[in-house]
């Protein structure tokens, strides 16, 4: 800790531990304040000897998080310093649940100290995070690690990074808060951020639920980030990389990887590749669309099955799988790109090429993961097996594709096998999983290590055969050649037959009923056998580590090669789901049309109900944009609005879709709000989280727009709930001119179908038979007349009472006018101007403050000088307002 420090300021993670306490005084508890106080937002897992140990705070919020047993230093103390620690081999199964509670953790290994060969010191060797974890084996495979940097309080720009497999992302985004919803639909583990951005609204709610790190301006420099990125990637310049005009972007990137290198201490030899991207290029879907449409999560529970990621991913590949999420997340807004895509799934269709490139797809490893340890030198000899396997997998794929028009040009010329034949000329094919035990390396490649291996192999044969000539030598046959780590070898020889030893031998032990002896013989075969044990575990260990130094020139390649093998896994994915589930190729262009016949829910058509699904055509042109939607609860308005979204969504990243036919317009942004949430985490009601998310789609949806609303205005007064609804209908029909489906209960607003040029009227039919209801689950013309909530609340087993008196309110209900004719038909684009507040007037005091405000620089002042100032303005309101 710095000399001087007071009580006052002491650190929040020394607890309730004095400075002066005699408990932290030690020089080893010096060496864990000074190594903490570099790490003050992470846990620190101290090393000492077969423990990682934690003290003060860390000791206590680790033993509350793991349920460890808290204990302390010099109890007898006043103040004993809180200590808990976990055995070194139990490693990765805490710091994997740490993290997953979002939790940094630090660790300082212990070495010895070059100045005094008696005394251990601690070094910091690594910072362990949600979004730097600690290795793969622990992280699912098809889900990527990203963690992104936010540069920029105008113009922002947005870094990410996958650090297990060195995938670098970049773009820049107009404001910060489409910036941070970019960073929330790539579902980051972690963010590093300007700290002037911590006081932004739509930035500020959100920080308590995201591990983040707040960094000063300084920390995003341009020109830093600039040299640190041409250095990593070999250029001098970022043109060729795309990144020349990148300005936040840059600084995004600076700080991402200044991060990762100095503050995380992770190898950054695995990053070959920068890709900027623009979000102009891809669909825009919000956090809440992604969320309703349970694209990737389920809206309830964590079972994936029932999402759209579920029922797409066939993939064979976790590289494959990890493309799919990104594919969903980013449906393209390229039709020519959608084209090439379709094309591909299309040539898959053909089952004598699909099947067997699909079987030998599951010979492939994770080559981007694989890769990224090379370049890191962390793989261990199975992994690199494993790499060499995969790699001699692809010549097979790719020669199965070499006839398909649609993958011409998409085959590289040459595959990296030569990596694969180097790994196969030096690894075992069952070799062990740590370098430094000895077999590894196969017979053959080294003569030196050759014969190492054979004397350390056939020791005991040799031994044995030792054994068998003393006897004959000396008549002894009981004689043995025992090995024990105190003496090494040794003969032992019983007290019946010690007058036959010859005089040559040393006694080396007397034992009850024995004696032992060494011979000068046996302790030269001794030297030779143990020395070649080692020498045989060092030079395996310097031809590995020299064999995986050599393949890491091929990183590069074989990242690409992952890329491919992604690419040809997800298309053959969609080939296969399209065959199973009977979808078809949509027509995908430039109008405005949604031509869809006979469309199905891609997620509900695979579960298993007591009915079949049914399925339903939407038709929305330039003539009908807008379709109001009423029917019963559980008729299936939400799911043929959420089944619109999803082929939608699904056409647009090129995969044939669950229909009989469509055409899709191209759409620029899907926006879904459906069904109640409310968020008390942030302090929204259900009402708040439905008016913020209707008034994000008011302020960003477009002519190109898909819009799915329902139930809105639900939450509040029938009034008030109808006049809303009533004037977001009129929104969006009348400025914005999205194509909108808007399902609701307020049978009112079908009226609008008759005053509005573009908007028509469906209803989900029903059949009722004696107050008893079928659901035909068919969309037909016209509007529904009831909502048929009693005849629902009855099917869910409400009390026959209840539903009885339920009736008889409706009854009385109805009697009374209608309500439409209390709505003011004046639509919310003609009000008179003469309606809206007048400007506020401001005193000419407040002015003057104002002007003395702006013409204050609060960086040239001291603190003191700071809250002066404060108390002066203060004083002069005061006297104003007196």
């Amino acid at each position: 800790m710095p000399e001087g420090i007071i009580e006052e300021q002491k650190p929040s993670w020394y607890g309730s531990v004095p400075l002066s306490a005699s408990g932290v005084q030690t020089t080893m508890m010096k060496q864990f304040l000074e190594l903490k106080s570099k790490v003050p937002e992470a846990l620190l897992l101290f090393r000492m000897g077969d423990f990682y140990e934690l003290f003060l705070e860390d000791a206590r919020v680790a033993a509350h998080a793991l349920e460890l047993n808290l204990t302390s230093r010099n109890k007898k103390d006043d103040y004993p310093v809180p200590m808990a620690g976990i055995p070194y081999h139990a490693l990765d199964n805490y710091l994997e649940r740490l993290c997953a509670m979002g939790y940094k953790v630090a660790l300082a290994e212990q070495e010895v100290d070059p100045n005094n060969p008696k005394r251990m010191i601690r070094k910091l060797t690594r910072m362990v995070t949600p979004g730097m974890p600690w290795g793969s084996d622990a992280i699912d495979a098809r889900t990527s690690c990203w963690i992104a940097a936010l540069c920029g309080t105008r113009t922002c720009g947005v870094a990410f990074l996958d650090s297990l497999t060195g995938e670098l992302k970049c773009t820049e985004l107009s404001n910060p808060t489409e910036a941070w919803a970019e960073i929330r639909r790539m579902q980051v583990k972690e963010v590093i951020l300007d700290s002037r951005l911590a006081v932004n609204e739509s930035i500020q709610s959100h920080l308590p639920h995201i591990v983040h790190s707040l960094k000063p301006p300084s920390y995003f420099d341009i020109r830093h980030g600039k040299r640190s990125l041409m250095q990593l990637l070999g250029v001098k310049d970022l043109t060729g990389v795309g990144a020349a005009t990148l300005r936040p972007g840059i600084g995004a990137i600076g700080a991402l990887l200044s991060y990762a290198r100095d503050t995380a201490m992770i190898s950054l030899t695995h990053i070959k590749h920068l890709s900027v991207y623009s979000v102009r290029g891809q669909m825009t879907l919000d956090e809440a669309s992604m969320r309703n449409l349970e694209v990737l999560q389920p809206m309830r529970g964590t079972d994936k099955k029932h999402t759209l990621l579920g029922v797409m991913d066939k993939t064979r590949t976790a590289m494959g799988g990890r493309l799919l999420r990104q594919w969903l997340g980013a449906p393209l807004i390229d039709i020519k790109k959608i084209k090439r895509r379709q094309d591909a799934v299309e040539a898959l269709l053909d089952f004598n090429v699909r099947e067997p490139l699909r079987e030998k797809l599951r010979e492939v490893g994770d080559l981007e993961r694989l890769s990224a340890k090379l370049a890191q030198l962390k793989i261990n000899p199975r992994e690199l097996l494993a790499l060499g396997n995969s790699i001699y997998a692809v010549p097979s794929i790719m020669d199965l594709l070499s006839g398909v028009e649609a993958f011409l040009g998409f085959i590289p010329k040459e595959l990296p096998t030569t990596v694969a034949d180097e790994i196969f000329e030096y690894i075992r094919d069952d070799p062990a999983v740590t370098i430094k035990d000895g077999g590894v390396i196969r017979a053959g490649v080294n003569a030196n290590l050759d014969e190492y291996t054979k004397l350390a192999t056939e020791a005991k044969t040799a031994i044995t055969e030792m054994e068998a000539k003393l006897k004959v030598d000396t008549s002894i046959s009981s004689l043995k050649i025992k090995y024990n780590k105190v003496f090494g070898y040794f003969i032992e020889v019983s007290n019946a037959n010690k007058d036959k030893v010859p005089k040559s031998w040393t006694r080396k032990q007397t034992l009850v009923n024995s004696e032992r002896f060494i011979t000068p013989e046996l302790k030269e075969f001794e030297d030779k056998i143990l020395n070649a044990s080692e020498k045989m575990k060092a030079l395996e260990y310097e031809l590995f580590t020299s064999l995986r130094e050599r393949l890491c020139n091929k990183v590069k390649e074989i990242q690409d090669l992952a890329k491919r093998i992604a690419f040809i896994d997800l298309l053959s994915t969609l080939a296969e789901v399209a065959v199973n589930q009977r979808y078809v190729r949509p027509v995908v262009d430039d109008s405005i049309d949604i031509q869809i016949i006979e469309g199905r829910h891609p997620v509900i058509e695979t579960m298993d109900f007591d009915e079949s699904f049914v399925p339903n055509s939407i038709s929305m042109d330039a003539k009908t944009k807008f379709i109001m939607l009423t029917g019963p609860n559980m008729g299936g308005k939400s799911t043929v609005m959420r089944q619109t979204a999803l082929i939608v969504l699904l056409a647009q990243i090129g995969s044939f879709v669950p229909a009989a036919s469509a055409k899709i317009g191209l759409c620029d942004k899907i926006f879904v709000r459906v069904g109640a949430s409310d968020d008390l985490a942030r302090g929204r009601s259900t009402f708040m989280v439905e008016m913020g998310e209707t008034a994000l789609i008011l302020n960003q949806a477009t002519s190109r727009s898909l819009i799915m609303l329902d139930e809105i205005g639900r939450g509040t007064s029938t009034f008030d709930g109808l006049s809303i609804a009533w004037a977001v209908s009129e929104a969006i029909h009348d400025k914005l001119s999205s194509r909108t489906i808007f399902a609701t209960h307020y049978h009112e607003l079908t009226a609008l179908a008759g005053q509005k040029e573009h908007m028509m009227n469906l209803h989900v039919a029903v059949s009722e038979s004696r107050g008893t209801i079928v659901f035909l689950r068919e969309l037909r013309p016209g509007s529904c007349g009831r909502s048929y909530g009693i005849q629902c609340a009855k099917l869910a087993g409400m009390p026959k009472t209840v539903i009885r008196r339920a009736g008889q309110v409706l009854k009385d209900l109805e009697s009374k006018d209608n309500l439409i004719e209390q709505i003011d038909q004046l639509s919310i684009f003609d009000i008179p101007e003469q309606e809206e507040e007048p400007e506020a007037v401001i005193p000419p005091h407040l002015k003057q403050l104002e002007t003395e405000l702006r013409s204050i620089d609060l960086n040239e002042l001291s603190p003191y000088e700071s809250l002066k100032f404060l108390f002066e303005l203060k004083a002069k309101l005061q006297t104003n307002s007196c």
